[in-house]
């Protein structure tokens, strides 16, 4: 397994020691605040969005779909019409 940013950052002398011992405090010291607390409004916000844009996603590909179908069955109908147009103006 490769190894973590932290250990990669103390490997080429880009941090020391010291901060990240000081990082893995803080981050150790912010999930220990937010733990049992609800998701925060900004990520209820976000999941509100994405649901949104789903929805509005689905709505153009239902109508996509349907303007699709409309023109399959517009060229078949003028196709029929070619086709025996063909036929009656050939005999």
């Amino acid at each position: 397994m490769g190894l973590s940013l932290q250990d990669q950052l103390l490997k080429a002398g880009i941090a020391d020691k010291k901060q990240a011992k000081k990082a893995k405090h803080e981050k150790r010291a912010k999930r220990k605040k937010n733990k049992g607390k609800k998701a925060t409004p900004e990520i209820n916000q976000a999941q509100q969005d994405q649901l949104a844009q789903a929805k509005r996603s689905q709505e153009l590909n239902r109508q996509l779909n349907q303007e699709k179908e409309k023109l399959e069955k517009l060229s078949q109908v003028r196709q029929l019409i070619e086709t025996q147009q063909w036929r009656v103006g050939y005999c």
